[in-house]
């Protein structure tokens, strides 16, 4: 007849050094079956899966410790049952851990015993942490010592028994499970429309913030530049009024400054006509003087040619007077 060994399942149980390790308890404690192997009852082996939970402060440990597993034969105290089975590294992730430990068939022949556990960092020369109190070994590991056609009969009936029953409660608790995830699912998909309700919310009173806020800066901008525009026209205005002030002030000073210079050179014209006349008149006078002097002579000598040169002369010029 063949038969399939369990594993062993775990309980938090405090110990030393701010460590905290899962207690071994039988598999009926819990409801939970992990199958490791199928063998013959008279043939299967001495090992059994041993797994754990370490944590530290409540939080999982995680990283590689050295680890030693020592058979007891009371809770206290005692005597060592076999040589202690040494795991070095064990790697432990999220505070999980899982090993096979193997202390021969005859450590279990009926009697209590006990599982001494002590633990320190991988590759430390420092002394095992001892995690107390010890582990008692219960049902599971005693399988080896069920070595008679009925015993193991029994046994398989026992597994079969627990297997249905552990099916049933598998059943149920994953339907349990099922009606919790759909329910959350269906929590998740309400919050998640509220979600986006308030976010499509949010985001319409943001829009009708920005566009009051864009409208009333608008205005105070067109506000701004209308006051700004008309100081400027003010200021434009105001220059040029100035400015042409100025220009008129500049014209009439030039123009006075033009008619001053005009009635100058009026009067300078006219003294200047007066002297030239004056001179013209003083010079006519002289020449006519001179003429008559000249005609006096000329008629005194009629027949000389010279006399008669001078005269014809005369007559051109008072032809051209």
């Amino acid at each position: 007849m063949k038969v399939t060994p369990r594993a062993v399942w775990l309980e938090l149980l405090p110990v030393n050094a701010g460590l905290s390790l899962l207690r071994l308890l039988p598999l009926l404690a819990i409801g939970w079956l992990y199958a490791v192997g199928v063998t013959e009852a008279r043939a299967q082996g001495s090992a059994f899966t041993f797994q754990g939970r370490l944590t530290s402060g409540g939080s999982p440990v995680y990283g590689t410790y050295d680890v030693t597993f020592t058979l007891k034969d009371s809770a206290a105290g005692g005597s060592s049952i076999s040589t202690p089975n040494v795991v070095a590294p064990l790697g432990i992730t999220n505070g999980l851990f899982t090993t096979v430990l193997d202390f021969g068939t005859a450590a279990f022949d009926g009697t209590p015993r006990w599982l001494e556990i002590g633990m320190r960092t991988n590759g430390s020369s420092a002394a095992y942490n001892i995690l107390l109190p010890r582990t008692a070994i219960n049902a599971t590991p005693y399988a080896t010592f069920a070595t008679t056609p009925a015993a193991v009969g029994a046994l398989s009936n026992r597994v079969d028994t627990l297997t249905t029953q552990l099916a049933g409660q598998l059943a149920t608790q994953t339907t349990a499970l099922s009606n919790q995830i759909n329910t959350l699912s269906n929590q998740f998909t309400t919050l998640n429309t509220a979600l986006s309700n308030q976010v499509t919310t949010l985001n319409a009173q943001l829009t009708t913030q920005f566009n009051t806020q864009t409208t009333a800066l608008s205005n105070q901008f067109t506000a701004q530049n209308t006051v700004l525009s008309n100081q400027v026209t003010t200021q434009l205005t105001t220059q040029t009024t100035a400015l042409s002030n100025q220009i008129n002030t500049q014209i009439n000073a030039l123009s006075k400054q033009f008619t001053a210079l005009n009635t100058a050179l009026s009067n300078q014209v006219t003294t200047l006509n007066t002297q030239l006349t004056t001179q013209f008149n003083t010079q006519t006078t002289a020449l006519s003087n001179q003429f008559t002097a000249q005609n006096t002579v000329l008629r005194a000598y009629p027949n000389n040619p010279a006399c008669c040169q001078v005269m014809q002369a005369q007559a051109r010029w008072r032809s051209a007077s």
